[in-house]
């Protein structure tokens, strides 16, 4: 499998160096080399010496092809025969830095060893790849140093080769390498070929990547020059100057924003959502009523509404209705330690003045003390009975009079 997956690499590197080919014309160089070969232990070789020559061309000193000899003299350790090994391969490479007089390159190829044992003869179809690199003293002549690593191809063997020595160039037709040089078009001058350039229209002086794209650090697709929110976090939706979307203009992006409708100019929270300060579940932008104490229910305006509780004819008892209303006065009372109440308790108008006056006392004592029994100390609880004043209905009908025989609790 593995020399398999070399033998498709290599034809892809040779198939990539064919196309550099048409990039310009050859320069050709001859390398000799020595090093040594080092052999698959299953193969039973000595590692000995190894001499190498190397004849090939580049193309524009970044596309190589190299047909390289390799010759070793080694021997058979279990019978002690004399081996010779002779190896022939062709190289596709690929340089760096071209620029630099020291080089880097990775190669691939495919090739052959012969082997011949006491007149026996074997060939073995190889793959090789590796690395070097060359160092150039002046414009034709660089020293050279190379690794490879040979796989039989269906032989189940490892062998690498390392050498030494150089490279000597020579231009066609007298045609210095360095002095030959392609005009390469840039038209929006930043840098990058025309040929490379993903962006060819760059306004001038922008910074731009190697793909000749302005520079957009948080990959937003707003070049940095535009961007005014630099440091968006990635994959986020943003407007044209970069900045991510916020579409009630509140301050929170979208991704972020809760409440993607709240009305423009309306204080919100991280959440996006509009302020709610008592807790009520109304926003302060619609409640009429915002100090509402903790825990209070509330109406669509936001206010606590505390009903009055109804009397029966000359009675101060509760009614067993209002029960849970004043247990619910007593829940807030308790988590709202700082609010203080006042009952007020009236009566209509059957009667004295200073018998109602009594019995409208004993109505708003009656409802202090349940509260009190509920955990509520009486002295937040002030009650007072105001007789068959300030009636809120006719005394002349039963309706009326039944609307007057009440307990107002305020808060104070």
């Amino acid at each position: 499998m593995k020399a398999k997956i070399l033998l498709l690499a290599c034809s892809l590197l040779l198939a990539s160096v064919t196309i550099g080919m048409c990039a310009g014309d050859p320069v050709y160089f001859v390398s000799p080399m020595i090093g040594g070969h080092i052999f698959d232990g299953t193969q039973d070789l000595d590692d000995r010496p190894t001499y190498v020559f190397g004849l090939g061309a580049e193309w524009d000193r970044q596309y190589g092809l190299e047909a390289m000899f390799n010759f070793t003299d080694t021997e058979f350790r279990p019978s002690g025969d004399d081996v010779d090994v002779w190896g022939a391969r062709l190289d596709g490479y690929y340089n760096f830095l071209t620029d630099q007089k020291f080089i880097p390159y990775i190669s691939m190829g495919i090739g052959g060893n012969h082997f011949n044992q006491s007149g026996s003869d074997t060939d073995h179809l190889t793959i090789d790849y590796g690395l070097g690199a060359k160092y150039f003293l002046n414009k034709s002549f660089a020293f050279r140093c190379d690794l490879r690593n040979i796989v039989g191809y269906n032989h189940n063997y490892d062998n690498f080769i390392y050498t030494a020595g150089f490279s000597w160039f020579f231009p066609v037709a007298g045609e210095n390498r360095e002095t030959k040089k392609k005009v390469v078009l840039d038209q929006d001058g930043d840098g990058v070929p025309d040929t490379l350039d993903q962006c060819k229209d760059t306004p001038m002086g922008i910074s731009v990547d190697a793909k000749g794209c302005p520079l957009d650090k948080d990959q937003d697709g707003v070049p940095d020059t535009l961007d005014q929110c630099k440091d968006t976090p990635m994959g986020m939706s943003v407007d044209a100057k970069g900045c991510p979307l916020d579409t009630d203009q509140d301050g929170v992006p979208d991704t972020l924003d809760q409440c993607g409708d709240t009305p423009m100019g309306i204080s919100v929270d991280a959440q996006g959502c509009p302020l709610d300060t008592d807790k009520d579940g109304v926003y302060d932008y619609l409640d009429k009523c915002p100090g509402t104490p903790i825990g209070a229910s509330v109406d669509q305006s936001g206010c606590w509404e505390i009903k009055p509780l109804y009397f029966q004819n000359n009675k101060s008892d509760i009614v067993a209705r209002y029960a849970a209303m004043l247990d619910a006065l007593a829940a807030v009372m308790l988590k709202n330690p700082g609010l203080n109440i006042e009952i007020q308790g009236y009566t209509d108008s059957i009667g004295s003045e200073a018998y109602n006056k009594e019995l409208s006392q004993r109505r708003a004592d009656t409802v202090k003390a349940y509260l009190v029994s509920k955990g509520i100390d009486a002295a937040r609880i002030k009650s007072m009975g105001y007789g068959e004043s300030r009636a809120v209905a006719p005394n002349d009908t039963p309706e009326g009079r039944a609307l007057n025989r009440r307990v107002i609790i305020k808060i104070k």
